[in-house]
């Protein structure tokens, strides 16, 4: 179940409950052109196949959240998919989660985006 009162100003990080613990999965913010962007930095730590579980995914789309962007740091690329995709590409892995293979995200320029200071715990 989700459970969101407000969401906070913008940018802000999701975070869920992953294994037992908190984790932060990426930040919702604007990208250059003003659309709301769900982006998940990878930097030193081992990349695996892109995954949502059920309830952050259907937050952003509440939020309005129109792409969902992965940026490589070590290697300054980046990758999209639409949102509104991520259902009818997706399948369910093992953990539950929505998976989506990279192959199906397109190549984008590589995203500046501002630091998050406020966050919100997906139930």
């Amino acid at each position: 179940m989700m459970t969101v009162a407000v969401s906070p100003t913008l940018p802000y990080a999701i975070k869920y409950r992953k294994h037992g613990r908190i984790v932060c999965l990426g930040k919702i913010c604007r990208n250059d052109d003003g659309e709301l962007i769900f982006g998940v930095p990878y930097k030193g730590r081992p990349f695996r196949t892109p995954s949502l579980p059920l309830p952050v995914y259907l937050h952003l789309l509440a939020a309005g959240v129109r792409w969902w962007i992965i940026r490589f740091d070590d290697q300054r690329k980046a990758y999209r998919i639409e949102l509104a995709r991520v259902d009818r590409v997706a399948t369910i892995g093992t953990d539950g989660e929505l998976t989506v293979p990279l192959r199906m995200f397109e190549a984008c320029p590589y995203p500046e985006w501002p630091y998050a200071v406020r966050s919100v715990l997906i139930r």
